[in-house]
């Protein structure tokens, strides 16, 4: 068994979180791209997840933002490559970034899709990482945004595309409120709606046909949702 090396201080996710979320006063009185200019200039607090990754966003304009985010060995895998998923985070805050840039005061948006394509590996050589998020569609309701991910020397490790849900007149941290999202095909009620439905095939059924007997049998409608209460 591979023994932990002894540290003085705890790992960095236990550490007291420092940092903090964006003010929502200032989603009240500033547009999205006033709010990420005032977050570059320093003129904002910075929120936790850049003490932890040191994720910062460098760029901003109308309808596109750019992060920045370092190859640090903590981002590694167990196969000595940055994993996925910090570029992933990287690629997702410059494009839902660059969707808030559209944004009016005291508006919200959420993240409702994420796509990555990672198109080489990051070794963990300490550079920056940089992602540059711009708005390909923005409706009233949705808004769509692609990103592309490159490494210091300026070749692309990554591209991605994502959708976000508008939302006006809601709080920027819709985590703090027991509200659910609307869901744009139905008209902005809520979502999910009350009840469960739908239900998994019955395991007699797993058990005795193929995976594509039961893609067949789902789509002639003998295996259609049932609805549950629950």
């Amino acid at each position: 068994m591979v023994e932990e090396p002894v540290r003085p201080t705890p790992a960095p996710y236990e550490r007291p979180v420092q940092g903090s979320a964006t003010p929502q006063e200032a989603w009240d009185r500033q547009s999205g791209l006033e709010v990420l200019r005032a977050g570059i200039a320093g003129e904002l607090p910075s929120p936790p997840i850049h003490h932890l990754t040191g994720l910062r966003p460098v760029e901003a304009g109308e309808g596109t933002a750019t992060f920045v985010m370092p190859a640090t060995g903590w981002h590694t895998s167990p196969v000595a490559t940055v994993e996925g998923g910090f570029i992933a985070l990287l690629a997702d805050s410059a494009l839902a970034c660059a969707i808030q840039t559209t944004l009016p005061p005291g508006t919200a948006y959420a993240t409702i899709d994420l796509v990555v394509n990672f198109l080489r590996p990051v070794p963990p050589d300490g550079r920056d990482l940089s992602a540059t998020g711009t708005v390909a569609h923005r409706g009233r309701s949705i808004a769509v945004a692609h990103a592309e991910v490159t490494n210091a020397d300026g070749k692309r490790v990554a591209l991605a595309s994502g959708t976000s849900v508008i939302l006006p007149s809601r709080p920027a941290a819709l985590a703090s409120s027991d509200e659910v999202l609307p869901d744009p095909d139905e008209g902005g009620t809520a979502w999910p709606p009350r009840g469960r439905s739908g239900g998994a095939f019955p395991e007699p059924g797993l058990l005795a046909l193929s995976g594509i007997e039961q893609m067949r049998v789902w789509k002639a409608g003998s295996g259609r949702s049932r609805r549950s209460d629950g």
